[in-house]
């Protein structure tokens, strides 16, 4: 795991995503691999944990 970079924020916001939005769509690019080997019940529930953690982290 790393640290996401101030060029990958930059790429997404040129692109018309906002700030929150933009690390969402990282965070879970990285995140799907793993969530989608899970069994469905637990992927749903991981994936509703992930969003609510990411919710008003940025800023």
């Amino acid at each position: 795991t790393s640290k996401i970079s101030e060029d990958q924020i930059f790429y997404c916001n040129q692109r018309g995503l906002g700030q929150e939005e933009a690390v969402g769509l990282i965070v879970n690019g990285y995140v799907k691999e793993v969530v989608n080997k899970l069994p469905m019940e637990f992927a749903v529930e991981a994936q509703k944990l992930l969003q609510i953690s990411l919710e008003g982290s940025v800023g």
